[in-house]
This record gives structure tokens, sequence and C-alpha cells, in this order.
């Protein structure tokens, strides 16, 4: 063990360890994070070693760029600079989405992490696409009318690290080392994440929650720097054993032991067991593209219809009045109104949908105390040699249940997605799905080459949104258009939601068409987030979105 500790010592330059009492200062925050026992400070050193996270990654945004060697759009600057960081060391588009995903769960942690969910779609250069299902499921695959706790099982490590193993050319601690360097480093917490920090500071009253969001007796700051030792620690023993203590180990016993402890019924047994799912996605043609997404419980199928349908003669995609703008946020709201009580009838054949769709009449006493995920986060990559993904996460609220695991990560709180809340579901729904969710990843591509990488976040504004951008995106729109377009929403409850823009005009326009109309600010968090990647000829451009921390980047 001695010679192996003076090998990993000499591969790392400047990293002393002394035996004896240590002199480093408490705010040290390597000290603090190997407090524990020396085989964690091993798997760190090895980490180091192999980590592509030398140095500390670029935080500067940017909303729109062009390059040939690979790009990148998130919810974070940070998930794109691990991602960037990634392909420049030789992996491919799987590989640094898994560093953007697990990116994500550091320091966009209250719309994902590895207490999460999420599907995903993967596109060969060939134009061969695959799908997962990384849903959560039922405690022990029983169905429960009331469950007396929402928290879901956390599912988003496997499904990252099975992508990995299937499609990725780098190891997990290659892949997993920025995630780890940014939990001990710190990071700058931005505007956005002190906004909803502030928030649920208002509505917890779990200790733990507190102390993590309030480290210093107050909400976290904008600036501050922020760090995750335990998460880092959990982080480290999944990337060395893939997962294994995760989900089997010491850390899934550990889990366990809380949930139960919160009022869950998960059993050991019920994480041992979870396998994500590889799907067939489901294929939409349109001319001379075709359309890919996840299928049900994803919304990939309700988006991709939606965007169809805007396609067709008398939509106005970038309205200029209040009669154009009232048309297309109709259209949506009749297919999301639609998902809610048909899209759990159409898991075994997606079909059904458009006929759910024709002969949809809203209620007025129905979906009254509709719901769905209201935060998730988005990410789309595509390397040099034309390899796409595109994967949404979420914990389903801001923080999840608002319950953070011993781990240092929140649950997520899926199980409320199973309830009459969120979707009407019939007496054969297999007790072995998911529950029907808003998540809508979509890939397209043009003569059977990787043309698109498209998806958002944000609730159903994640169908209305994506499928708007999708819609232009085909009638030869830009991704940077398409994204800065000012957003609007029509609920099921015929409330007209729009963004504040320079231009008032369609807003007072449309008040006089829609009594509950409310103007929100421009980048307000209900809006949700955007992120696209388009390949035309070999030239990758890619769009964030200027509201939350969306960032993108390219290799040149």
């Amino acid at each position: 063990m001695n010679k192996r500790l003076s090998i990993i010592c000499h591969l790392i330059p400047g990293l002393r360890i002394n035996r004896r009492k240590s002199s480093r200062r408490p705010s040290d925050n390597f000290h603090r994070l190997f407090g524990r026992p020396c085989c964690l400070l091993y798997a760190f050193m090895l980490f180091c070693t192999l980590s592509v996270a030398a140095s500390e990654p670029l935080s500067d945004r940017h909303f729109a760029a062009t390059g040939t060697g690979g790009a990148v759009s998130c919810g974070h600057p940070l998930a794109a600079a691990a991602a960037i960081k990634v392909l420049q060391s030789g992996g491919n588009a799987v590989d640094a989405a898994v560093a953007a995903g697990f990116m994500l769960g550091v320091v966009d942690f209250s719309n994902s992490g590895i207490g999460g969910d999420g599907f995903a779609l993967v596109c060969t250069p060939a134009g061969r696409v695959s799908a997962f299902d990384g849903s959560t499921r039922w405690p022990g695959l029983k169905k429960q009318a009331s469950p007396a706790s929402f928290i879901g099982l956390p599912t988003v490590p496997e499904m990252l690290l099975k992508m990995l193993r299937l499609y990725g050319k780098k190891s997990a601690p290659e892949v997993m080392a920025p995630a780890v360097y940014t939990c001990i480093k710190g990071f700058r917490a931005s505007a956005y994440l002190e906004k909803v920090v502030e928030k649920k500071l208002l509505n917890t009253s779990d200790p733990l929650t507190t102390s993590f969001l309030a480290p210093h007796g107050y909400p976290l700051r904008a600036g501050q720097l922020f760090y995750q030792p335990r998460l880092a620690r959990t982080l480290m023993r999944m990337a060395s054993d893939n997962g294994e203590s995760f989900y089997r180990g010491s850390d899934a016993e550990q889990t366990i032991a809380d949930m139960q402890k919160r009022g869950a019924l998960y059993q050991l047994q019920d994480l041992a067991r979870y396998r994500s799912q590889m799907v067939m996605p489901l294929r939409y043609d349109y001319g001379e593209f075709s359309i890919y997404g996840c299928p049900p419980p994803s919304c990939s199928l309700v988006t991709i219809k939606l965007a169809l349908q805007l396609l067709a003669p008398g939509h106005n995609l970038f309205p200029r009045s209040g009669n154009d703008l009232l048309g297309v946020a109709r259209l949506g709201q009749r297919f999301i109104s639609t998902k809610y009580d048909s899209l759990s009838a159409c898991l075994k054949t997606p079909a059904k949908f458009d006929e759910f769709v024709r002969k949809y009449q809203p209620s007025e006493a129905a979906n009254l105390s509709k719901v769905a995920d209201s935060n998730t986060t988005h990410l789309c990559v595509w390397d040099k040699n034309g390899m796409a993904v595109s994967i949404t996460l979420t914990l389903g609220n801001h923080f999840g249940t608002g319950e953070l695991a011993p781990g240092g990560f929140f649950y997520n709180n899926g199980l409320r997605n199973y309830t009459s809340q969120v979707a009407a579901y019939p007496d054969d729904y297999p007790a072995d799905a998911g529950p029907v969710s808003s998540k809508s990843p979509v890939i397209v591509t043009r003569k059977g080459r990787p043309w698109l990488a498209i998806g958002g976040a944000g609730a159903d504004r994640i169908i209305f949104n994506t499928a708007l951008a999708l819609a232009r995106l085909l009638n030869g729109h830009t991704p940077a258009s398409c994204i800065t377009a000012p957003r609007f929403y029509l609920d099921y409850r015929d409330r007209l939601t729009l963004e504040w823009q320079p231009e008032s005009r369609l807003a007072d326009e449309a008040r006089q068409l829609v009594e509950n109309t409310e103007i929100k600010a421009g980048c307000d968090d209900f809006f949700g987030l955007v992120s696209i990647i388009r390949n035309e000829n070999g030239s990758l451009s890619t769009a964030a979105d200027h509201r939350r921390d969306g960032s993108c980047a390219v290799l040149p």
C-alpha cells in the first residue's frame, strides 16, 4: 500500500501526504473532504491522474457559437466546459454528455442530480438512433393510490453509466472527474441559483437542506464559492466501481435507510435491481427529415406531433399579432391537455395519440389541479465525427422533494407523477413502467445523417417550447432565432403567460383576447430552457438559452 501511495504521489505533482496530524488549515477543502478513510484519498488521487480536469474549467457564458470540432448546449457554463474538455481529450459525444450530465448535478442541483431521473437519445454518425428510458419506478413495483412519500428511485447514475459503457470511449473516472473537481474546488453561485435557493428556504423544514443551502446562516449568495464534499465522496465511489456502491453497496444501504426514515417504501433490492431500459425510439418523417424521440412515458411523442401540426398552413411560427399568438398557443394547449388525459393509454400504441387529440374536448371540471415536473434541465452534445446526444434530466420540482440525502444529493419527487394530478392512468398500466413525464428529448436526421439535437426544460413548457423551436428549425430558421424569440404559454385553465419584450404591442393585443393574461419578467424561470445543436454540412451551429444558466461551447 505504501508503494502504491508513493507511485500515485509521484504522478500528481505538488501532492504531499503527511501521516501525522494534518497541518493544513481547517478551511482547506481537501482536508475537509478527506477526513475519511484513506481509500477515498487513493481514489481521488487516481481520479486526478486520469482526469481531464487538471485545470479549472472556464465559466464564461456563450449563447450562440459555430464550429466543426464538436459542440455542446446545456444548462450551465461549467457543464458545457466539462463536455468540451472531454471532447478535446479524444472523447466522443456520449463521453462528453455523461460528463456534462454529472456536472449539472453539481452546479445546477436544483434541477437535476444523481437523485433524479431522465430520458436520453443517442444518434451514431450513420444516423442510427437509440433511446434510453431512465424513469423512476414504484417501490417493489407495487402501485399505491397515495404514496406516503413522493421520493422516487434515483435512476440518473445508472442510465448515464450505461450509456457510457455502451457508446463511450472513456472510463467513468475520466468523465466524472470534472464534477468531482468542482465539488472540491467549489464553484461560484449564479444569480439564478441564488433566486431558487431563496425560494426553497422559505418552504423547507429539513435541517440538512437548510444547512446545505444556507451554509453560513444566510441563503447562498451569487458569487459565493460553494463546496460539496459529501457529493464528491459519493461521486468518487460511484466512478471507481461504475455505480456498484451507489446501487448495491454501503451508499445504497445508507440511502435506503434514509428514504425509509422519510416515509418511502423502497427496499435495498429496489436499488440493486434497477436497470434503465433501452427502448425503440419513435420515428416520424417530414420530407427529407426523420424526427426521433423517446416513446411514452416520455412526452417526445406529444412534442413531435405538435411540431408537425404547427408546420401545417395557417400558423405563424413567429406571431406578430395577438390572433396569431393565440392560435399557436391554443394548439399547444390542446396537445398538452390531451397528454394529461390520454398519453398513459399510448404506452404500447403511440399511434393512438392522434385520435385522442382529434377527440379531445376541454372540460370545465377537469384538470383543476394538474401539475407536471416543474424543473428540469437539458443538454445536447455533438462530436467531430457526427455522433449526437440529447438528454433531459430532472428532480421534478426545484430540489425534488427538498430532502437532502446522506450522499449530498436531493431526492426526486417522481412518485408524484404516478398520481392523478399528473396523468390519468388506465387500470392496466404496467407496474414496471415509469410515470408520464414532460421530458422530451428529440434528434432529427436529414437524408439519414444526424442534423439536429434539441430539447428543453420547464414542465409542460418543455413540450410547447421544444415543439415550436423544432417547427421553426424545420422551416429553415436559425437556432439562435428560435431561442431568443419571446416566449408565451397558454395553460389548461386558459391562463396566458407572456414573457416581457421591448415591443409591448403584442402583449396589449393578447390581453384584449384573453382575460386572464400575465406578463412575466424577461428570462423568468417559468419559461424554462431550450438547448439546440444543428449540423449543416459539418458546420455545427449551437444556441443556448439566456434564461436560467444556459450556455454553449464549440471546438473550432
